[in-house]
């Protein structure tokens, strides 16, 4: 995290006092819940909620790994607009089985244009999504 958006979480999360959540800031493929769980708190254990606020091509496998039973995250899954640096696609819900299991249940939410994560994205699932989302459900 560099020095000024790390000024700026610390400034939110003092600004906004959230006892049961911490705001993090962190690169998407930096980003390992257990870690930073462990930095918050001292110990380890699962993300209750994940909140990924730019457009990936799929949702990263720490990310699922570490979501607890019966948690969702939220994800803009996206497909890329040219050299813009945007993406359009969905907004989905996925949700891990309550018992830890690797099962997981998704829902679509809405339509979404946003910033793509560079990170999180395949290139080859590209004209796939883009073949999906043209068909009509």
């Amino acid at each position: 995290m560099n020095a000024v958006r790390g000024y700026e979480v610390a400034r939110f999360s003092r600004t906004f006092r959230w006892p049961k959540a911490t705001l993090f800031d962190f690169d998407s493929l930096d980003f390992d819940p257990e870690e930073v769980q462990a930095l918050s708190s001292g110990r380890f254990g699962m993300a209750n909620f994940l909140l990924i606020n730019a457009g990936v091509t799929h949702p990263h496998r720490p990310w699922l790994d570490r979501l607890a039973g019966g948690g969702p995250m939220v994800l803009p899954i996206t497909i890329s607009m040219g050299a813009t640096g945007l993406g359009k696609g969905v907004m989905a819900r996925i949700v891990r089985a309550p018992s830890d299991e690797p099962k997981f249940s998704a829902r679509l939410l809405t339509l979404v244009a946003i910033y793509s994560c560079s990170n999180v994205r395949d290139a080859q699932l590209e004209p796939l999504l883009g073949k999906a989302s043209a068909t009509e459900c």
